[in-house]
């Protein structure tokens, strides 16, 4: 029992570990936070909790597989997720702005296809994955398959429990903004992942 707990903990944490660098979906979710109220937020954050439990499962079980698959499609995944994230951008950059009484009330499904898109787009989010289980020595190819997947899940939940609480702290900072300061900080995050995804996308011709 104590190896499954040390198992379970460690998933919680790598969770945690992968969603907690400020990224482009880092932005995504302050900016839907921020324009359209928490769920909007939290159903980016939780995109990207499906992306990464997708790359714990990747991370987990195919460590040198996966490391061989990215150095040989690295061109390909960063000029896709170059593009994705610059429309995503510009979506942002003219997305309406909703006034702070009329935000918290709105769900829209794409929020989370586009924060999962721009997570499995991302080849910098898995290299964290793999680092992370590296880092944990997180070897599940030889456990049984109900840790596995107690294990991934518990990557899923730690990864969750962060978009959660991110949102809800972006959320209550998000009322004492003017509606002037919300329109600029709209029209900043889109611009900063349009230049992230020109970035990604000019690395494929450097």
């Amino acid at each position: 029992m104590l190896l499954d707990f040390t198992y379970l903990l460690k998933g919680f944490l790598i969770g945690i570990g992968a969603a907690i660098p400020l990224g482009p979906v880092a932005m995504l979710v302050i900016q839907k936070t921020l324009t359209e109220g928490r769920k909007a937020g939290f159903s980016c954050g939780l995109g990207c909790s499906v992306a990464d439990c997708i790359f714990a499962c990747i991370s987990g079980l195919a460590l040198y597989t996966a490391g061989q698959f990215i150095e040989k499609n690295t061109v390909s995944i960063q000029l896709i997720g170059g593009i994705i994230l610059i429309g995503i951008g510009m979506i942002m950059f003219f997305s309406r702005i909703r006034e702070t009484k009329e935000r918290g009330h709105s769900y829209d499904p794409l929020n989370f296809v586009k924060a999962m898109m721009m997570c499995l787009t991302n080849p910098g989010a898995l290299a964290i994955m793999l680092g992370l289980f590296a880092f944990f020595r997180m070897d599940m190819s030889e456990i049984p398959l109900f840790l596995r997947v107690l294990t991934l899940a518990s990557v899923f939940f730690g990864s969750v429990s962060y978009w959660y609480l991110f949102s809800y702290a972006v959320n209550k900072l998000g009322y004492r903004f003017p509606f002037r300061l919300l329109v600029t900080l709209n029209r900043v995050f889109g611009i900063v992942v349009v230049i992230c995804g020109i970035v990604l996308a000019a690395k494929v011709f450097i």
